[in-house]
């Protein structure tokens, strides 16, 4: 949680209180010839070096992300309006996150088998055999740390009986700019009770008489998933992966009340939900992370 400490505006302000209060203590004692003036100097002097980056955290600025829209049409041999809408990001002051993140979306093209620099397929059998092509992305969740993107793409090859479509999700710590996934958000116990809350939710689901084999469906380490704007998860099943094509992709939502007791503390997920989760750290041992939000509840 040390990212919420220094980059939560209320706990910035709570510790450099802080350390005034204690710096004028400390200089009250010394003016009345009190040793505990040494002690605590020797103590603030451990933070005087780092309080003014805490007031105003210049890595603030790193958290801005800009993200531009950009359409490609594909040169297909049956189709002239084959067209694909991606993102560009651009992440300021850090050239390296943002190589990152734009290298995560290309690869997303890439499993497509699509050149989106070229705007090309990348067989040349594909130009040939594809009828129709578009695929379009959604910024489903973007905070300070997390950005969630969800990818939905309509292939039609010449001849089929109809097209199909598919959803790929990219979720990425945006403090690293690495892509993290379904096995990186839950404590090791969590998947079993998540995994029940997903299928009760699927006995709900239109398709629930359906299924190919209800008892075997399990939640995969890889499993597509994505964050929405109510701090909500979302499960995605492909098509065809649980049930027959007139299910198509199946989503379910999963409330974050239901999970928030399996969240890995240590995962990319935990700075997200810590503002959920703060009165439960004693319980779940987290004593450090607990002191750091006992500053809420002071009132100054």
């Amino acid at each position: 949680m040390i990212q919420q400490l220094i980059y939560n505006k209320r706990n910035r302000l709570f510790i450099v209180v802080l350390w005034f209060i204690l710096i004028t203590y400390f200089l009250i004692q010394w003016a009345i010839d009190d040793k505990s003036f040494e002690t605590g100097v020797a103590i603030l002097t451990l933070f005087a070096s780092n309080i003014f980056s805490i007031m105003i955290p210049t890595q603030k600025d790193t958290f801005k992300v800009d993200i531009t829209e950009k359409e490609i049409k594909l040169k297909l041999k049956y189709s002239d309006d084959s067209k694909v809408i991606y993102p560009i990001f651009k992440y300021k002051d850090n050239t390296s996150i943002e190589r990152k993140i734009n290298n995560l979306i290309n690869f997303i093209y890439l499993r497509l088998q699509l050149d989106i620099k070229n705007k090309i397929p990348l067989k040349d059998s594909l130009a040939e055999e594809l009828g129709d092509f578009s695929s379009e992305y959604e910024v489903t969740y973007k905070n300070e740390n997390i950005l969630s993107l969800k990818f939905l793409s309509y292939f039609y090859y010449k001849g089929a009986a109809h097209g199909n479509s598919e959803i790929i999700t990219l979720n990425i710590n945006l403090l690293t700019g690495e892509e993290f996934e379904f096995k990186d958000i839950f404590r090791s116990y969590g998947y079993e009770p998540v995994e029940k809350i997903v299928k009760e939710k699927l006995l709900e689901h239109d398709c629930k008489d359906m299924y190919f084999d209800f008892e075997s469906i399990h939640l995969r380490v890889n499993q597509n998933f994505y964050i929405n704007n109510n701090d909500n998860l979302v499960i995605v099943f492909f098509k065809y992966e649980i049930g027959p094509g007139c299910c198509d992709i199946i989503e379910i939502e999963v409330n974050r009340k239901d999970f928030l007791d399996f969240i890995n503390p240590n995962g990319p997920l935990s700075l997200l939900y810590s503002k959920y989760t703060e009165d439960r750290y004693i319980d779940k041992g987290h004593t450090f992370d607990y002191i750091f939000s006992l500053h809420k509840r002071f009132k100054f």
